[in-house]
């Protein structure tokens, strides 16, 4: 199993919201969460539902906890989407940790979790994303690689080692293997991300030791 050699401990994470209501299952940045200069987390929606189109069209609701959209929240905000972490004294929890390619026993704030997990929980819209923000140093990163057998490849056919590269496609990041597009990566990785951004605007090419979490079938 590979492993996460690199974690990059987060100044803020960014909260999606994921469309249920069509097929394209789109995901939303609505809101940030971000560290304090005195050690604080606070957080705030980054969408106006009276001038956001998507607001309407995607059934955008506010975080159950967090209900006004005009208001910066200041307390408990990290212990509240801490909640959706299993608790740490479980006794899979380093199985867990495991499933999003994290080292047994690694030391990892609570706050990173939650973007390296992405901490979804059935039942419910959210998520929360590791923006990965203007890092210098070498990392590793979880990704979905949508439409993977659509495009006539499976998990087998990637090779550790062999080369990839990404590209903006219409509505997504195309993933390139041995020169085919052999799926694609959702916008939202990299709308809001300016490390991958700039990597990919660069056509920087990466080896295919990345981590591949779930394959979203068509």
């Amino acid at each position: 199993m590979n492993f996460i050699k690199n974690l990059i401990d987060p100044n803020r994470l960014l909260l999606v919201w994921q469309d249920t209501k069509t097929s394209q299952g789109k995901e939303v940045v609505i809101g940030e969460i971000k560290k304090t200069s005195d050690g604080n987390v606070v957080f705030k929606y980054l969408i106006n539902p009276n001038l956001c189109n998507e607001f309407t069209k995607y059934g955008i609701k506010p975080y159950p906890a967090f209900p006004d959209f005009a208001k910066t929240y200041q307390h408990n905000v990290l212990d509240t989407f801490s909640m959706r972490l299993p608790p740490r004294k479980r006794n899979d929890f380093n199985q867990f940790l495991e499933s999003i390619r994290i080292p047994p026993d690694t030391s990892i704030s609570d706050f990173a979790l939650l973007g390296y997990s992405r901490a979804t929980l059935p039942g419910d819209n959210f998520s929360i994303l590791h923006p990965f923000e203007h890092v210098n140093e070498p990392f590793e990163f979880v990704t979905e690689i949508n439409f993977l057998d659509h495009n006539g490849y499976t998990i087998d056919d990637i090779k550790i080692g062999k080369e990839i590269s990404f590209q903006y496609g219409l509505d997504s990041i195309e993933v390139k293997y041995n020169r085919h597009t052999i799926g694609y990566i959702k916008k939202v990785y990299t709308e809001n991300d300016v490390t991958l951004r700039e990597m990919i605007a660069k056509d920087i090419k990466r080896t295919a030791d990345m981590i591949i979490r779930k394959v979203i079938k068509n």
